[in-house]
Formats: structure tokens, sequence, C-alpha cells
């Protein structure tokens, strides 16, 4: 990757990519407060970061030295309780390394991993991986969330615990669907062509104003086994956003999907 300063004039508000951000929930009882860190591509594939308290109330964008040729991935890695940045370089194949601490700071500790590939980074493991996307400006939304990927494994499987939370509105304060719940994920493989994929919606979910009607649906993203969330508003939205974590139950690396 070829790492470059760039001016903080103003970033431009077209994001391309998927937006990233983790989420980091402790208990009041020992003083903490909630972090939120979003990490952006922008037109430029320059990268952008911005952190909210549990009020909301953000810092402004700062810029993140260095390029990414797709869209970054950001993990919270428990163990060494910092937030963990790693995607493709703007050669297009480079993999690259960056940490943040709990509370957004970047550790300027950009690292080169062994290897290459033209593909968005997976990241492998038992934690969190979370984002926030569009689901578009109609009454009939869609998003892609997440694949796994089994590689050539045969008799073996991959789950995960999607949370999610849809926001809808229209913008006049009367037409308005929000829905909290879960989705659960299982991929398997028995042979190297024998692949399947489901999911499911927990019964278990929240909602207020009108009910976005959501759903999940099983699919493929190239040879991977995914997942994308599907709604049914009773309305047409000015604003129609998913946010989810994706909690992932295997061994296999997960990918983000664009």
């Amino acid at each position: 990757m070829i790492l470059a300063m760039r001016k903080e004039e103003h970033m431009n508000r077209t994001l391309i990519g998927l937006i990233v951000a983790l989420v980091i929930v402790a208990g009041t009882a020992m003083g903490w407060a909630q972090t939120n860190l979003t990490v952006v591509r922008g037109t430029d594939n320059g990268l952008w970061a911005m952190t909210c308290d549990g009020a909301l109330i953000c810092s402004s964008w700062y810029a993140i030295p260095g390029r990414f040729s797709s869209a970054p991935t950001l993990n919270w890695d428990p163990a060494i309780q910092k937030y963990i940045l790693t995607g493709i370089g703007i050669d297009g194949s480079s993999i690259w390394r960056s940490t943040f601490n709990a509370d957004g700071t970047w550790n300027d500790d950009w690292t080169r991993i062994t290897g290459a590939s033209p593909s968005p980074v997976a990241v492998a493991g038992a934690g969190f991986s979370a984002g926030a996307k569009s689901m578009g400006l109609t009454a009939s939304g869609s998003a892609n969330l997440m694949s796994v990927d089994l590689g050539m494994s045969v008799n073996e499987g991959a789950g995960a615990q999607i949370r999610y939370t849809i926001v809808a509105t229209n913008g006049d304060g009367a037409n308005f669907a929000m829905e909290t719940g879960t989705i659960m994920f299982l991929a398997f493989t028995f042979t190297q062509y024998n692949k399947g994929v489901s999911c499911e919606m927990s019964p278990d979910k929240m909602i207020k104003g009108s009910s976005p009607n959501a759903g999940c649906v099983p699919t493929f993203f190239g040879g991977n086994q995914g997942v994308s969330i599907t709604d049914n508003l009773p309305f047409t939205p000015t604003v129609h956003q998913v946010y989810f974590e994706i909690t992932n139950l295997s061994r296999s690396p997960v990918r983000l999907e664009p």
C-alpha cells in the first residue's frame, strides 16, 4: 500500500465501499462509556475515521494516512483491547493491518501482512464485525450483510448470529418504522461441490412505529455462502438504514459484503 498524508481540508461526502462500525458496551459501574468507531473509504480511496459516544455525540471526521482499494474491515479484539483495521492497499493486492485504541485513537502502526489478495479482507475467529448500510429509498428494501469462506473444507460448517436494527422514516414525524432482532445463519459443505446455506429470523424482536417486516435471504456471493436482509415498509422512506453486528460462531473467516 502506498501510504500518503493528505490535507484535512474537507471530506467528500460521497463515500464508496462499505461503512464499517464497531460498538463496545461496558458496564457503567466500572466507569466505562460506550465508544463507537466508524472507518470509511472515501471516493479518493483515502481512509477517514469518526468516534461517537453513547449519546451519539460524534467527533469530526479525521484522516487516517493511507489508502485502500476496497472496503475496509474493522474488528474488536478483546484479547488486546484494540480495534483492528485491515484492508487491501492501493496497489490492489497487498494486505495491511493497523490498530486503534478503545477510545478510537489511531496507533500509527501500519504493518504489511505476508501474501496478497485482490479481494476485501475477511476476518476469522469468534468476535464481532459490524456495519451500517443503506437499504435503499424504496418501500421494499434490501442490503447484503456477510458471507463465510469455508474454502476447500469438506464436512464442515459455520454459524453466525447477526443482530440488526432497521431504521426507516419519511421525515414527516408520522411515518416511521424501527425493528431490532437477530438473524440465525448457518453454512455447511459436504463436498467441494455440495454446499448449502440457511437463515432464520429469531421470533424475539422489538418493533416501534410500523413494522418493517424484516426477513433474511440465504444466498451465495461468488462461491461463498452468505445472507442478505430485506424489509417491506408501508411507506416510501427518505431514511432507510440497517445497523448490524455479527458474532462469528466458527473458525472460518467472515467477510462483510458490499
